[in-house]
């Protein structure tokens, strides 16, 4: 399988449009993405995942080892997640960490309310 990531930096947060599956073959990708986001010092990662068709147990890795490296106040959002991938991420525990969002506007409202209550205010 393949995995293609499209990256859009917004005022507080970075975009990665996932299309493909993350595996044990392409989770790779999808590190090294996560990482060069996270280094980067981006505020806010949203993965808009509506073109993403499976995540294994590799991809789930992936997540858990960066949010050990994202700060207090940085947030991770899924967006466009398909159920049985949403799923996975339940049964696994990744939503104590891992926001899942209907789309990419209702998880840029989120991180405009959550950055207005923190005293971050973006013009």
């Amino acid at each position: 399988m393949t995995l293609s990531i499209n990256q859009e930096d917004h005022y507080n947060y970075t975009l990665l449009e996932l299309d493909g599956e993350i595996d044990a073959s392409t989770s790779g990708i999808f590190k090294n993405a996560l990482n060069r986001v996270i280094r980067d010092g981006s505020q806010h990662i949203v993965l808009e995942c509506s073109m993403l068709t499976g995540m294994s147990s590799a991809g789930l890795k992936v997540l858990l080892l960066n949010h050990r490296n994202t700060s207090d106040s940085q947030h991770i959002f899924m967006c466009n997640v398909a159920s049985h991938i949403a799923s996975l991420l339940e049964i696994s525990g990744m939503t104590r960490f891992v926001s899942l969002n209907m789309d990419v506007d209702d998880a840029e409202t989120m991180l405009m309310e959550s950055d207005y209550s923190a005293g971050q205010i973006y013009t």
